[in-house]
């Protein structure tokens, strides 16, 4: 009895430290993906202002349309990197998580002894002949 509370007590331990774990790599997700979104925000807010300069000092309505469009394409480029990158963040993620779990999957596999097989008599049944 003693062996299978000690057995289920370095289960749970096992088990605690695997979460702690995969709760550091989230932890280190989150920050990376919050110093993303803080770049992202800085970024808008500059080229808000940089539009603002635009306005107040183009003149001529087709000089204020092209500056727009170049606005919009840089934006939209600097948006795809920063999705880019987020996307990169999250398979880094998963590709350590992937790891952990298999590295204590193999660890749990190696420990883990096989079951005793259960003698059991065998039935023996008769079979009734079809008529």
């Amino acid at each position: 009895m003693d062996n299978y509370i000690e057995e289920i007590t370095n289960a749970g331990k096992a088990s605690y430290e695997t979460l702690q774990k995969m709760g550091d790599i989230n932890a280190s997700v989150m920050q990376k993906l919050a110093e993303l979104q803080f770049d992202f925000a800085a970024y808008s807010i500059e080229t808000g202002l940089e539009q603002s300069k635009l306005i107040s000092s183009t003149t001529s309505y087709q000089d204020f349309l092209t500056a727009e469009s170049d606005f919009a394409e840089a934006y939209s480029t600097k948006a795809m990197d920063f999705g880019k990158k987020a996307a990169d963040i999250f398979s880094e993620s998963q590709e350590l998580l992937v790891k952990l779990v298999e590295k204590e999957i193999n660890k749990v596999s190696k420990t883990a002894k096989p079951a005793k097989p259960k003698m059991t008599a065998a039935k023996t049944t008769t079979a009734k002949k079809p008529a």
